[in-house]
């Protein structure tokens, strides 16, 4: 256990190191000083206490997708569908709030579980999403990368019926929905900074990655869905059905993915907007990369690539040929460098396990030879 965890904190850093020597590079063939982009990032991103939100902010929906992605790795799936997933979900939770919202136990005596179950409506709605996608690879052989990125087309035709034509607010210039009521808006953490964009989704994000964690270790659940990730042959040998869990598989991560897009329409103006998930979807697939799939590591980089994208803010602003999209190139960089996953780990292996392999070694040998 103690030789896995240094090696992956040296995969880690070096991807991390990677990373920074490429955004370097890029700096200083563009003419920027590569020492003043890395501290504009740096400064944008936690520099104060109000960028610390912010970065807060941005980080809290990666949480659930990375979560997402991660559950279906762990099962030997490849969720690419969590943007959908998430799209759905926001759907689902603004109907359930427009529809019902009014009641009175809804606003006045119980807001705080008319909004549970708004999110729980939104789980549930990324979770037939994602095992719709789930199903057509369980029985038609279909593979779920192709199924779940045609499944994001779709559900982002979908929030733009809904934000465009069926639920658009007749009074606004812009294409946006009708508001929800202000009773479902989430509370900001102003402990951080006042008026910071961070709320109370990023607290659920963090106990949903404690319940990730314990339904794949502690139940039967997830040793199954484990089982079918390492070795699928052997456990349709053993009496698991290896197409049950697969469709399982895939709602378990929609329903991750689902209310990820909380933090935006519960505190970003209780609207629906288009290009409201922000990519979050797809940058989850790097928050899983990075993150092993672990509970753990998928809230540490979360944190990571949450900062990330608020510093590049900065890039904009303050220098004259770098701008956000540094952040894009910075993710690619990261994902390929944990790529060579085997590469790094054999290097971690000769630089600090070898030497107390061979004396390892040397030891059994002078042992037989007494």
């Amino acid at each position: 256990m103690k030789k896995e965890f240094i090696l992956t904190l040296f995969v880690l850093g070096i991807s991390l190191l990677f990373g920074i020597l490429v955004t370097a590079i890029l700096s200083w063939i563009v003419q920027e000083n590569p020492l003043e982009v890395i501290g504009i990032l740096f400064r944008g991103s936690v520099g104060n206490w109000y960028n610390v939100g912010y970065s807060l902010f941005n980080a809290t929906p990666l949480i659930f997708t990375g979560l997402s992605v991660s559950w279906a790795f762990r099962s030997g799936l490849f969720n690419i569908g969590a943007e959908g997933q998430m799209v759905i979900g926001s759907v689902a939770m603004f109907l359930v709030g427009h529809y019902f919202g009014n009641f009175p136990f809804a606003t006045i005596t119980m807001p705080w579980l008319f909004m549970a179950i708004m999110l729980l409506s939104a789980s549930l709605a990324g979770g037939v999403w994602g095992a719709f996608a789930g199903a057509i690879k369980a029985y038609r052989g279909a593979h779920e990368v192709l199924c779940t990125i045609l499944l994001n087309f779709i559900a982002y035709a979908i929030l733009a019926y809904v934000v465009v034509d069926f639920m658009r607010d007749p009074s606004s210039q812009a294409p946006e929905s009708l508001r929800l009521n202000s009773a479902f808006a989430l509370s900001s953490l102003n402990w951080i900074a006042t008026g910071t964009m961070a709320n109370t989704a990023l607290y659920l994000g963090i106990v949903l990655s404690a319940v990730f964690s314990f339904f794949l270790w502690k139940t039967t659940l997830g040793m199954r869905q484990r089982f079918i990730g390492d070795s699928p042959q052997t456990a349709k040998y053993i009496g698991i059905n290896v197409r049950k869990q697969i469709v399982l598989s895939m709602f378990i991560a929609g329903a991750l993915a689902g209310p990820a897009a909380a933090s935006a329409l519960l505190h970003g103006g209780l609207r629906l907007k288009e290009g409201l998930s922000h990519g979050a979807g797809f940058i989850g697939i790097a928050v899983a990369l990075m993150g092993r799939t672990s509970a753990l590591g998928v809230v540490l980089s979360s944190l990571f690539l949450g900062a990330l994208q608020q510093g590049s803010l900065a890039l904009d602003i303050e220098t004259n040929s770098i701008s956000r999209d540094m952040t894009v190139v910075i993710q690619a960089v990261l994902i390929i460098a944990l790529a060579c996953d085997k590469v790094w780990r054999a290097w971690g292996e000769r630089l600090f396990f070898s030497k107390k392999v061979h004396v390892e070694e040397k030891e059994k040998v002078e042992e037989k030879a007494k």
